[in-house]
């Protein structure tokens, strides 16, 4: 939820798309899920489309439409599906 760390981290090439092992999720997919705005707005510059499009999966399974919007126009894809599931956004 610190914006600031992340930004600090970022200057050392820290990979944003690795998976944290207590929660089995990325760092995007958590700060959606906390509702760190800033924190997912500038996480989604620095993750790969996987993990856009994992955040896209979360934000519509949570029904959050500001979420959702935000990471469609920094290129997520409405063609991903969980790998649960196999569910797309829309289905969720």
């Amino acid at each position: 939820g610190y914006l600031n760390i992340l930004q600090f981290l970022a200057t050392f090439k820290v990979d944003f798309n690795r998976i944290e092992k207590r929660f089995d999720i990325s760092p995007l997919t958590f700060a959606i899920a906390m509702k760190h705005v800033d924190c997912f707005k500038f996480l989604g510059s620095q993750v790969s489309q996987k993990s856009l499009n994992d955040g896209l999966i979360a934000a519509a399974s949570e029904g959050n439409i500001e979420v959702a919007e935000n990471l469609l126009e920094i290129g997520a894809s409405t063609e991903a599906t969980d790998l649960d599931l196999q569910k797309t956004p829309l289905l969720w």
